[in-house]
């Protein structure tokens, strides 16, 4: 995880707060998650090596697409 995703999760939370704390730990969460599960079903493919690296951007991104879509 570089800076620019560390930027992104801080402005990605602070805009899912208005939804309340639910909504952006959730997003962060669903973000990790499908970036673990998209880098164990590569790893386990043999697409990508260990030590390899994965964007997490778009993982953030749609787990606050998530969240916002999820009913309250």
């Amino acid at each position: 995880m570089g800076l620019g995703d560390a930027k992104l999760i801080l402005s990605m939370t602070a805009l899912l707060g208005w939804w309340g704390w639910g909504a952006a730990f959730g997003a962060v969460f669903f973000g990790f998650l499908g970036a673990g599960l998209v880098g164990a079903v590569l790893l386990a493919s043999g697409r990508v090596r260990r030590g390899a690296h994965i964007p997490m951007g778009p993982f953030f991104v749609a787990g606050a697409v998530v969240m916002l879509a999820l009913p309250a």
